[in-house]
């Protein structure tokens, strides 16, 4: 179940970022250039960024925060953990469903 769907990394990190945000979503924005080094500086508004939507309620968010935490701190992602810093995760099967498979057999 839920094996099948595939997502961009770009739709992955906002519904991530969404949690991490108490529930906000903001629209991502894929920034080309801006530069220091050498100049190509103002890039008129592109880092203010546009008002979010709520997507989820914070207490949910909250849990999911917590949940995605533990993931961390005592399940899988163990080798995640960053001392003085708070990281979450979400672990996943390794194997990809198929018609083939004896345990989904006769299910859609």
């Amino acid at each position: 179940m839920g094996q099948e769907v595939g997502v961009t990394p770009i739709q992955l990190a906002s519904a991530v970022s969404a949690i991490a945000n108490g529930g906000l979503l903001y629209k991502p924005r894929v920034i080309a250039e801006l530069r220091r080094g050498d100049k190509t500086l103002p890039a008129e508004g592109v880092l203010t960024p546009p008002e979010p939507r709520r997507v989820i309620r914070a207490e949910t968010a909250a849990t999911l925060r917590r949940l995605m935490e533990g993931v961390v701190l005592d399940g899988t992602g163990k080798l995640a953990h960053l001392d003085g810093w708070t990281a979450a995760g979400k672990t996943a099967p390794r194997r990809k469903s198929t018609p083939l498979r004896e345990d989904i057999r006769g299910h859609s």
